[in-house]
């Protein structure tokens, strides 16, 4: 996994009450951000296309004052790249109170029309109330979400000055991702008389949320859904095969992007269609989403889904129609894997892994902050974090099972100023640097 490192050069302009108060480019301060990207080195994408999965073709700023109430939207058009760092300008008046910027990617078509319901914001709505508002317009029938992805991050400012910089937004991606392979042939599993062609799906979400339900913060990747009020679900084809087919390539296919939902097992859940050859004769597969334990998989924003073909035993249904009226076929097997791709920085010994979403963190202000997730395999030891310096304190670790969200607060700080958290797991260490602005 890899970093794509954006710097924003943003200006923001506030209005005033009166014409003659209005600002000026002058009044405006430079205010540099950079945001985060992880990128899954493992993505394939078989179709052609101008963007990938990181690309950011647009921005929108939505600014919040001292109290989180929305102040104002400002739309970002042109982005300059170079290599891997993208830069881009606004306008802010400075203050000596605190801001928040929800900063969204992507959110306009190539004619810079709106795919999110912006129109419906109002000044002093909460931050809580904007989360709650923001979804996509609804997919067709037959469509999928495609590229540039829709992304969320937050920022906070305890004031806006000369010289502000924001470092490190983490950019979260509001869908899943799912693709699919075959496990190596044997004689005894059957794939080597398989051959995949494609999948598919059905009851996808036909729209998503675009802040999940954690708005506070996007340095930790969500565990769970964030459902939009009225939703509804869409088939990626019709029973003809129109539609959206994510084809394989030596048994591999490319990525297809969806939605999330809660997941149930029956057909009115998730449903993947395979299409396949399985001794010379073409079919079609219809599979439930399901763990090893045989419980529904809802699909999470950012994760990344394998689904991996272990065993064929016969020949799926002779037509695309029959295979959507199934419940499910019983002679092909799979495993799912969340590849999900938020742990970004891993050590590991001959048994066991460590590793955190981030070795750099940036905030601004004090008070208790989401540091990041760590991911420890070694249940056996104690998970510990320990600050460097004396102004992180309260250093704690959520969740259960191998990961865990860690959490601490910041005492005030006078200037800019960095400190490490050693974060250790038996003989396993890593470090991560905390900076944080005034």
């Amino acid at each position: 996994m890899k970093y794509f490192i954006i710097n924003i050069m943003a200006l923001l302009l506030v209005a005033c009450s009166t014409a003659d108060d209005l600002p000026t480019s002058e009044d405006g301060v430079e205010i540099a951000f950079s945001m985060n990207i992880q990128e899954n080195t493992s993505v394939s994408l078989l179709r052609s296309s101008s963007y990938d999965d990181s690309s950011i073709r647009c921005v929108d700023l939505l600014v919040f004052d001292e109290h989180q109430a929305f102040m104002e939207r400002i739309q970002v058009n042109s982005i300059e790249n170079s290599g891997d760092t993208r830069t881009f300008s606004a306008r802010i008046l400075p203050t000596g109170s605190a801001r928040s910027i929800y900063v969204i990617a992507n959110g306009r078509d190539l004619s810079g029309n709106d795919i999110i319901n912006f129109s419906e914001l109002s000044s002093g709505l909460s931050m809580e109330s904007v989360a709650q508002l923001l979804k996509t317009t609804s997919l067709y029938a037959y469509t999928s979400p495609q590229c540039p992805l829709i992304m969320w991050g937050r920022a906070d400012l305890t004031e806006v000055r000369s010289g502000t910089t924001i470092n490190n937004i983490n950019m979260i991606r509001m869908v899943a991702a799912m693709k699919m392979e075959c496990e190596t042939p044997t004689e005894e599993n059957g794939l080597a008389d398989f051959s995949l062609t494609g999948f598919t799906l059905l009851q996808s979400s036909a729209f998503g949320k675009v802040i999940p339900s954690d708005y506070t913060s996007s340095n930790s990747l969500p565990a769970s859904v964030s459902l939009p009020s009225g939703i509804h679900y869409i088939n990626y084809v019709n029973t003809e095969g129109a539609g959206v087919w994510n084809l394989a390539s030596s048994n591999v296919t490319s990525d297809i992007y969806l939605y999330e939902r809660s997941n149930i097992l029956d057909n009115t859940g998730i449903s993947v269609i395979i299409r396949g050859e399985y001794k010379g004769v073409d079919g079609y597969y219809k599979i439930w989403l399901t763990d090893g334990n045989k419980e529904p998989v809802s699909p999470v924003r950012n994760h990344r889904y394998l689904t991996r073909i272990s065993r064929v035993s016969g020949s799926g249904y002779l037509t695309l129609q029959e295979a959507v009226a199934a419940d499910y076929t019983a002679d092909i097997f799979f495993e799912i894997i969340d590849n999900n791709d938020d742990i970004t920085d891993i050590v590991v010994d001959a048994k066991y892994e460590l590793g955190v979403s981030s070795n750099r963190v940036s905030f601004s202000g004090s008070g208790t902050k989401t540091i990041g997730t760590v991911l420890s395999t070694n249940t056996a030891v104690t998970l510990t974090a320990v600050a460097d310096v004396d102004w992180i304190t309260g250093l704690s670790f959520s969740g259960s099972g191998n990961r865990y969200i860690l959490s601490g607060s910041l005492l005030a700080a006078p200037s800019a100023r960095q400190g490490n958290i050693i974060v250790r797991a038996g003989n396993l260490v890593r470090t991560i640097t905390v900076e944080q602005q005034p």
